[in-house]
């Protein structure tokens, strides 16, 4: 009897051990939400940085694989203005890289509420040219950004990135220089976003002890 008793408060005491590790590591597993900001161009017709900047929105889905690793599918509508008048749609997958351990819900650090981070990853966009001609390119976009947890499930944060084109005819001029490679990395143009964004987090994962 003895034995059985003994028996039960071992198994009792690891899963007490599991459940108390899974609550203090308890993460939300998905977030969802909305962006708004500016965008600007970057190539043949404007060489500086946040000039002329344009309208941009989106929405995007985040899936946390812990604390310190995201990825992330967003789609984005953007304007870039003078000295060219644009629209695009891009759809985006990333990965981001937390710097603090972000999100776990029932711990006491400070950084869950709280982290820079940064982003790369792989797009696809999509412009019409002058003779409203719909063209595709690949991008490669890269950022970074801050993410603070201002509720519980409420997630504010802001973001800048880059995005590398693969064509030269996002604003309409097909390497005017005349390089001899056409194809070269620094011929091609940029779209850029700077945006705040709003999300909110669905489910949680827990961590179970071994």
């Amino acid at each position: 009897m003895s034995r059985h008793r003994h028996s039960l408060i071992v198994c009792l005491s690891a899963l007490l051990l599991c459940f108390g590790t899974a609550t203090t590591r308890a993460q939300a597993l998905w977030e969802i939400g909305a962006k708004a900001g500016e965008s600007f161009y970057l190539g043949d017709d404007n060489r500086t940085l946040f000039n002329d900047l344009a309208l941009a929105v989106g929405v995007y889905g985040r899936y946390n694989w812990n604390a310190r690793w995201a990825s992330k599918v967003q789609i984005a509508y953007g304007k870039v203005s003078s000295p060219i008048d644009k629209h695009y749609l891009t759809g985006d997958v990333q990965m981001e890289f937390n710097f603090f351990p972000y999100g776990q819900m029932n711990t006491g650090l400070w950084s869950r509420f709280f982290t820079p981070y940064i982003c790369v990853g792989v797009g696809l966009n999509s412009f019409d040219d002058s003779r409203d001609k719909m063209h595709y390119a690949f991008n490669v976009p890269f950022g970074i950004g801050v993410k603070c947890k201002v509720l519980r499930r409420i997630n504010v944060g802001l973001e800048w990135t880059m995005h590398k084109m693969f064509t030269d005819k996002f604003d309409d001029k097909d390497n005017p220089y005349d390089y001899a490679d056409k194809s070269t990395f620094a011929n091609m143009d940029w779209f850029s976003m700077a945006t705040l964004f709003v999300g909110i987090d669905l489910g949680t994962r827990g961590k179970f002890c071994r």
